[in-house]
């Protein structure tokens, strides 16, 4: 992996975990939610001594399948980001329910993982932890079967682990030592791992528990350390669910992280710019995008193009990566086409920097794929710069360049600062440059 200049902008998509197999694709889980259909059901305060066999392990043909299907033609598309212990999944533990060890059943998976996407051009990003199902209401089926009590019962003890790894110095150190620095160990120097991502949303944990951003970086910074110590080579960063809460914490975390990452939901895949001084000299990635699943009123046909926008935004706002999410989606093989043409198309970047973009327009109207923003773009492109004015022009525009990102900056931080600018600067620009183009004749193409 190399955020450096010139290299690629990582394009990629996110599967979480394989065939829907949640908790139980790649290891045994000795607290797996499918104990609730054993009967009868294992007693939730204690591991469960025959947890199914993982998916994969049943099925490992399809690991191959998929990372055949996902990759482009040209062997274009950069990651694919994969869960790890889902719901604690993989961990061993003992009769008092501290963690003991890793499974080698994960081991053996995930090196197949590796391989396969390997052999297809791409590479895992392996994120160790997700806390929202730790924290979620019973499925359905559960709720219709009457073993709601039963999965309180589960969860109980999930938030109970949860708590221990976090709050407990001694079963961090468990965790770090048993899991973490043998996981590393094993598969640190393979040439398909992008890098490890720590947690998912970590947030989730100081919306839904006790915890307090102490208590994160306490792990954040525990976990760096062990891996770097085991393998200095290993990349390491958190999915935060917000943009403001990597920029905030951005100067505690840097020596932490190796990069930045954060998730975004709209409707429209609009972005905040990046900016280095935002994460601390460090490159930023969006590791989670896309139409917001839950949006009320649902707009399916809206999935595709807001990918092509998170997509279009990140690249040319100045990130160093956007990893699509489509699992969930009723287009996902749509959205999985997008990103791989605009992998296959992708130039390279210098990663970090923004492209010389129309950055006061874009913040106006929210994308750079908007209508107005690319006739200034086209007209930029087709008029000015092959005119026999074409040297002045430039140093216009490097100008122009040099402080239009801040104000872009101001506008999206500002609501009422980026009407202004839309309404009594943009909007008038593009009129009068349409006035103009229809009296000088001037086509744009």
């Amino acid at each position: 992996m190399s955020f450096s200049a010139g290299s690629r902008f990582v394009v990629g998509i996110n599967n979480g975990w394989f065939a829907g197999q949640y908790d139980h694709d790649l290891g045994y889980n000795q607290f797996s939610v499918i104990r609730l259909y054993k009967n009868p059901i294992p007693d939730p305060s204690l591991p469960d001594p025959s947890p199914d066999k993982p998916y994969i392990s049943v099925h490992p043909g399809d690991v191959s399948i998929f990372f055949q299907g996902v990759q482009s033609a040209q062997k274009s598309l950069s990651v694919v980001r994969v869960w790890a212990f889902e719901r604690f999944e993989a961990l061993q533990f003992d009769s008092n329910s501290m963690i003991s060890g890793l499974d080698p059943e994960f081991l053996a998976n995930i090196g197949k993982v590796l391989d396969s996407a390997g052999a297809n051009g791409v590479q895992v990003y392996l994120c160790l932890f997700d806390f929202w199902a730790v924290y979620g209401p019973p499925s359905q089926d559960i709720v219709n079967a009457g073993k709601t009590q039963d999965y309180t019962n589960l969860q109980n003890k999930w938030k109970g682990i949860t708590r221990s790894i976090f709050k407990d110095g001694t079963a961090l150190g468990k965790f770090t030592s048993n899991v973490l620095v043998p996981l590393v160990n094993q598969i640190g120097s393979h040439p398909a791992l992008f890098a490890i991502d720590l947690i998912n949303e970590p947030e989730c944990l100081m919306q839904k528990d006790t915890f307090v951003f102490p208590d994160i970086r306490n792990f954040i910074a525990s976990c760096s350390g062990s891996i770097r110590s085991a393998n200095p080579s290993v990349k390491v960063s958190c999915g935060f669910m917000d943009f403001n809460t990597a920029k905030t914490n951005s100067g505690v975390l840097a020596q932490y992280l190796d990069f930045f990452d954060f998730h975004v939901y709209n409707t429209d895949g609009s972005l905040f710019s990046y900016f280095q001084s935002d994460f601390a000299g460090k490159p930023c990635i969006i590791g989670e995008c896309g139409y917001p699943v839950g949006n009320v009123p649902y707009d399916q046909t809206q999935e595709v193009p807001v990918a092509q926008n998170f997509l279009s935004n990140a690249s040319s706002l100045g990130y160093a990566g956007c990893i699509l999410w489509y699992t969930d989606y009723t287009n996902k093989n749509g959205i999985l086409q997008k990103a791989k043409d605009f992998a296959d198309t992708q130039h390279l970047t210098q990663a970090g920097q923004k492209k010389k973009g129309c950055f006061i327009a874009t913040a106006a109207m929210g994308s750079e794929l908007h209508p107005h923003v690319q006739m200034l773009r086209e007209y930029r492109d087709n008029v000015l710069l092959k005119s026999r004015h074409k040297e002045q022009f430039e140093k216009m525009l490097d100008v122009y360049y040099d402080f239009s990102p801040e104000i872009a900056e101001l506008m999206i931080q500002h609501r009422n600062f980026g009407c202004v600018i839309k309404y009594m600067v943009v909007y008038p620009v593009v009129l009068s440059l349409k006035i103009l183009v229809r009296i000088l004749g001037n086509s744009l193409k």
